[in-house]
């Protein structure tokens, strides 16, 4: 029976986990981080990112620190937890900054386009606005240092002296041959320097 119920239940739990994230995390590329350029539709200044490094997961940093929160709304929608607050002793944000910081909790609808991520209340009383600034940096790598690779050693060709190579580049000598009275006719000696002619006598 035990046995029986397992091959039930493994299907399912297979098919559970090729399922794609239905948030927001599922709509964007792996690392990307995003910084507000506007708040309410007034310019924002830089420096507030946030992220969603995982399945319902979200991240973010102001000038004061990093905060994060859950978020489990299937896209369009969503819905931030409670946020852990960046405030590191009397560190001052700026004032689009905390407006920002406070507002995340109250955002129910997602819009990415492109470069652009547009979050707003169900009344749409109030928007953010962020751009996509990068992803996180990837591992890099190795670089490949010059003498990392033994060089292959190449073979030099033999010194050789000035006499040498001439004698290498010189026409061969061909030898006459012996003389024979009974031979008719001129012997031709071949030199590689003249031609010489000797008649018999």
């Amino acid at each position: 029976m035990r046995i029986l119920l397992l091959s039930l239940l493994a299907p399912l739990a297979l098919s559970w986990c090729d399922k794609p994230d239905e948030t927001i995390y599922g709509q964007i590329d792996r690392g990307v981080r995003w910084e507000l350029v506007s708040l309410g539709g007034r310019p924002a200044e830089p420096g507030f990112q946030i992220g969603f490094p995982g399945p319902r997961q979200i991240t973010g940093q102001t000038s004061c620190g990093p905060f994060k929160a859950a978020q489990e709304a299937p896209y369009p929608w969503i819905e931030i937890g409670a946020l852990s607050s960046p405030d590191k002793g009397d560190c001052k944000d700026p004032r689009s900054h905390r407006s920002a910081y406070l507002a995340l909790r109250t955002m129910g609808i997602a819009d990415v386009a492109g470069d652009m991520l547009m979050l707003s209340d169900p009344e749409g009383a109030a928007e953010l606005v962020f751009r996509r600034v990068g992803s996180e940096p990837a591992e890099a790598e190795p670089v490949r240092v010059p003498g990392d690779v033994p060089e292959i050693p190449t073979a030099k060709a033999p010194q050789t002296s000035g006499a040498t190579r001439q004698r290498a580049v010189a026409s061969p000598r061909v030898t006459a041959p012996a003389r024979d009275n009974r031979t008719a006719g001129p012997v031709i000696l071949l030199d590689t320097d003249a031609f010489v002619v000797i008649s018999p006598l």
